[in-house]
């Protein structure tokens, strides 16, 4: 893990320090401060570094429940994410399961959701699609907003500009709408949960009432140790957006968490207040406190310079002019003079690109480097790929796939998180765009090999002509086609675009919209002013198109 600016240096800037100081003071007095603290920034810009000092402020007398949407699994949907965070609270706290609202209000759903996908109202075994309607609607379908997606979809605007395609989006809301009522009826029927009118309100509405469940175990945590607890979501702009309206829809105005010793840090290059539903609820209730972090001015850039021995002005000059004083930028400075390295600035404005790639002594790497920043992650197996089939392909290039890979692994950019080795946000973002600016064919062509390499292993699950729904029932053939996606809209041009605005209809008619969640929302993350031209103007336009939908109707 790279080290990031010297935390002495850091903690004097003004942001960090009031952030910092509203914490303990919303801690100490809960009920008169904002609920939720939201870091943000654009990447490199040392929110990683104030999370830290957060922890060091706070040891030893607050527990910190922590996820991060970069490198933790299975948190895409805000069930999974409470049953994580409450994991780690009863691992780290010891809280006794028997004395736990949520592990209890979880069961009880746990156990009716059994029987209301093997029986039927008769008591009959229930048929295969019955059982899978059931799990879809209440494992996925209620987290992802789906019964607003239905009521709303008809009101909204923003896709007449898809003309005859609007017809089918009306359909697949009164799809969903319908399904609602199936299942409702079921709930009301069904001899697990029929004239039991407790259970059946947990049923007829989960996301409420579970969202609830645990905000009161957490303050019972709190009560019982007699200390605070502080959630941390970090690297928030991966999350899914539906996740984003359940955050500030039921957990944070629908709860009484406010009052309690119990505060949430968001931590993300967005911020919060960019949507409209966290922009009202501060308006009506003030219970988000934003702390926009900014580059270092010139002034704290020279600072921290003289700190790690940069004495002369004209060098602290040129890096700065290099730098910009992004954080990220800076701390590497620091680690290259530790290691007995001096950055060469002597060309003034020169790229970042070509600054983080000195020392490394060969331009093969540096070529390997930009390649591998196309992906989200890699492997040896999709290096091996890459190599045989790109520019870089020689015989020497793909006999050294080994080493290459293992050059990689140990690289100051790369980490490794999720299972899979990726460059780091900023690095990637640096790299890729410097691909782009140098070989924009060339860039394009590596994005449609990745597209190609997923949908080859996809068809190796199912065959293109295979029957649907067959293939969405399966979860590894899914993830595949949403890497695949992915990769088109940057490598393919139109037809990828076409190929993705299918998945649109096809996928959510078939209950399965996380083939092209996915990719929209990795997208989105990755996706600012500097960089749009990354994506061609029609897959560029359409996916803001989507980002419009998705603010107006909660969905997407």
């Amino acid at each position: 893990m790279r080290s990031r600016v010297s935390d002495k240096h850091y903690i004097e800037r003004d942001e960090a320090k009031k952030v910092l100081e509203r914490l303990k003071v919303a801690i100490q007095q809960p009920g008169d401060h904002p609920l939720l603290f939201n870091i943000c920034g654009i990447g490199g810009v040392g929110k990683t570094t104030l999370l830290s000092r957060l922890r060091d402020a706070h040891a030893g007398e607050v527990d910190f429940l922590e996820v991060c949407f970069a490198k933790t699994a299975g948190i895409e949907l805000p069930l999974k994410l409470m049953r994580r965070l409450h994991q780690q609270a009863r691992e780290h706290l010891g809280i006794q399961a028997d004395t736990d609202v949520f592990t209890q209000r979880e069961q009880q759903f746990e156990k009716a959701l059994f029987e209301l996908s093997h029986r039927s109202v008769d008591g009959k075994e229930a048929s295969s699609e019955d059982a899978r309607k059931i799990t879809s609607w209440f494992e996925r379908f209620i987290w992802l907003g789906a019964a607003n997606f239905a009521s709303t979809l008809s009101k909204s605007k923003s896709y007449e500009a898809f003309d005859s395609g609007s017809s089918t989006f009306a359909a697949i809301g009164e799809d969903a709408e319908g399904l609602q009522e199936w299942v409702q009826q079921r709930v009301r029927n069904h001899p697990a949960t029929k004239d039991q009118a407790e259970l059946q309100a947990l049923m007829l509405e989960p996301v409420p009432k579970l969202t609830r469940a645990f905000a009161e175990s957490l303050m019972q945590m709190a009560q019982s140790r007699g200390r605070a607890i502080v959630l941390i979501l970090d690297t928030y702009e991966k999350a899914q957006a539906y996740l984003n309206q359940w955050l500030w829809q039921y957990l944070v105005e629908d709860t009484t968490l406010y009052s309690a010793p119990v505060r949430l840090v968001v931590v993300g290059r967005r911020s919060l207040q960019a949507d409209e539903g966290w922009r009202k609820l501060n308006q009506d209730r003030k219970l988000l406190h934003e702390t926009q972090l900014q580059r270092f001015s010139k002034k704290d850039t020279e600072e921290y310079l003289k700190q790690i021995g940069v004495e002369n002005g004209g060098t602290r000059a040129k890096i700065y002019k290099a730098t910009q004083g992004l954080p990220y930028y800076l701390d590497w400075v620091r680690k290259q003079r530790e290691e007995g390295q001096e950055p060469d600035f002597s060309k003034g404005n020169q790229a970042i690109a070509e600054l983080l790639l000195q020392g490394i002594d060969s331009s093969q790497k540096r070529k390997i480097l930009q390649i591998v920043a196309c992906c989200r992650w890699f492997d040896l197996a999709m290096l091996r790929y890459l190599l045989e089939r790109s520019s870089l392909g020689s015989q020497q290039g793909t006999d050294s796939a080994e080493s290459y890979f293992e050059w990689l692994k140990h690289s100051d950019f790369v980490e490794f998180t999720k299972g899979h080795f990726r460059l780091d946000d900023v690095a990637r973002d640096v790299f890729r765009q410097s691909y782009f600016q140098d070989d924009q064919n060339q860039f394009r062509k590596t994005n449609a090999l990745l597209a190609d390499y997923f949908k080859q292993q996809a068809d190796e699950i199912f065959e293109p002509q295979s029957l649907l729904p067959d293939p969405y029932k399966d979860e590894d053939w899914r993830q595949l086609i949403a890497e695949f996606l992915y990769y088109g809209l940057f490598g393919k041009g139109r037809e990828g675009l076409q190929q993705y605005i299918e998945q649109v209809f096809v996928s959510t008619y078939l209950r399965e919209p996380d083939v092209f969640f996915t990719p929209f929302i990795c997208i989105r993350a990755e996706i600012n002013e500097e960089n749009q031209n990354l994506l061609s103007n029609a897959a560029g336009k359409f996916l803001r198109i989507q980002q419009l939908h998705s603010d107006s109707v909660g969905f997407f």
